[in-house]
């Protein structure tokens, strides 16, 4: 029989580990955070600054990304973005988007630095668009400064598309799952790993409980859904 394949791997355990909200404290790891961090009978604060932005955007809308699907939510919000310009006009800041990383995206969060440590692109099979190797860096977060192949992604890039005023929520979740990942993957431990993660959060990204979480809210304060 045919052993799954490292992301399937991946896939199916962060599948049954964080899909349900309503599962977060079976975590022994999130109910202590969730217990230190928070008086009693009150619910763990997040940084919601990214909802109330898009709530004061004119246009707004959430990408849920659960997948990297070579960077497919990116283009997505860029084309958001263009099409709102090109049709009303619509100027960066009037028209928003908040990018949501979760689930099998979760890498995408974190900056070159933990990509270049650890081996997730060889573990996880992700290929670097410029080398066609497997990545030693946040494929998605920029073009090489001097790269002249791949040029024509640097709109649809993390850093780019962050600098229109997009916004990254991602899920804390699908981080403590990556983080344990890294754990058994260097032999470290993984509340170690967990605080690195969060040290390198990619600009404008901002941990929240759950992915599914950050897409309801956004969906609360007005944002119209697409699917990456």
């Amino acid at each position: 029989m045919t052993r799954p394949s490292p992301r399937r791997e991946f896939l199916a355990r962060v599948a049954g580990s964080g899909l349900v909200l309503a599962s977060a404290a079976m975590d022994p790891l999130v109910a202590a955070a969730q217990a230190a961090a928070a008086p009693q009978g009150q619910a763990m604060q997040w940084d919601d600054t990214w909802a109330t932005a898009l709530a004061n955007a004119k246009y707004k809308a959430v990408v849920d990304g659960p997948e990297i699907e070579e960077g497919e939510m990116l283009w997505i919000a860029a084309a958001f973005l263009d099409g709102l310009k090109q049709a009303l006009g619509a100027q960066d800041g009037e028209a928003q988007a908040a990018v949501v990383i979760r689930h099998a995206a979760i890498p995408l969060a974190y900056g070159d630095a933990i990509w270049a440590k650890y081996p997730v692109g060889k573990k996880l099979k992700i290929k670097d668009p410029v080398t066609k190797k497997h990545a030693v860096r946040n494929p998605y977060l920029s073009v090489p400064e001097g790269n002249t192949e791949v040029a024509w992604m640097k709109p649809y890039t993390l850093t780019a598309l962050g600098a229109r005023g997009v916004s990254y929520p991602c899920c804390n979740r699908a981080t403590r799952f990556f983080a344990s990942q890294i754990a058994e993957w260097s032999h470290q431990d993984r509340n170690v790993v967990y605080e690195e993660l969060k040290a390198n959060l990619i600009p404008g990204a901002r941990l929240q409980p759950t992915g599914l979480y950050a897409t309801m809210r956004a969906q609360q304060v007005g944002a119209a859904f697409m699917r990456g």
